[in-house]
């Protein structure tokens, strides 16, 4: 009875984490009294397309700064070639004061120019090499986005394969123990055993319960984190 009002605290604490993401006062979550009989997939695909990894955000996040660095890298690239200008010009033109003012006096026209990066050369070749390596930087993160993403995955499927092997022993050992309770139960009846031999048997029958719901949750949990891993793809 101990362990049901724990299990009812943590069970009140994850449903206020839940409703808290889904922007709600805590409040209780409905939900199946049989859910933990509920199949989960019986075989998942070990050849994981590399669109699903695409899904998620953190890979977006890479991919998005890489291209932001080679745009950086590509601007102060052309940076180094001269900029032509052609700058409109209007002004008075007269050497007799007296005609300064008038209509004739007012000239207008284009004037270009060229401006070579010359004088800023070392300034613009650290910028090149500061952006160069910031692409290079954004590379590595990138890869290693990836690496970490196809880690998590190939980690959750064996996550998944192992704790269905443990969920199916623990299974067979509660069906095990319940068994060894009954036989406790009749050779106390005829008197060949004692009464604590009975409550040993019947404390691993809950002991082996226990531990096939947590078998159940780790393999859920499992399913869940490789969910996660492919971006919910």
């Amino acid at each position: 009875k101990s362990i049901q009002y724990q299990v009812k605290q943590r069970i009140a604490e994850i449903e206020t984490q839940l409703n808290n993401l889904l922007g709600r006062f805590p409040q209780h979550i409905v939900r199946s009294a049989t859910f933990l009989d509920e199949p989960l997939p019986a075989s998942l695909q070990a050849g994981v397309p590399s669109q699903l990894l695409e899904n998620r955000a953190d890979i977006q996040e890479a991919a998005l700064e890489l291209t932001a660095s080679k745009a950086n890298t590509g601007a102060v690239r052309k940076a180094f070639f001269p900029s032509v200008t052609i700058n409109a010009y209007a002004g008075l033109n007269a050497f007799n004061p007296s005609l300064l003012f008038s209509a004739g006096s007012f000239t207008y026209g284009l004037l270009g120019g060229l401006t070579s990066p010359l004088i800023n050369r070392k300034q613009l070749k650290a910028g090149f090499a500061v952006a160069t390596a910031e692409q290079q930087q954004a590379l590595y993160n990138y890869q290693k986005t990836i690496l970490q993403a196809f880690g998590e995955v190939a980690t959750s499927l064996q996550a998944i394969d192992n704790s269905g092997h443990v969920y199916n022993l623990k299974r067979e050992e509660a069906k095990v123990l319940g068994n060894a309770v009954i036989t406790a139960n009749d050779l106390y009846m005829v008197g060949t055993a004692s009464y604590l031999e009975v409550i040993t048997a019947q404390k691993g029958v809950l002991d082996a319960q226990l531990e096939v719901i947590e078998g159940k949750k780790a393999l859920m949990q499992a399913t869940v984190n490789l969910y996660r891993a492919l971006g919910g793809g």
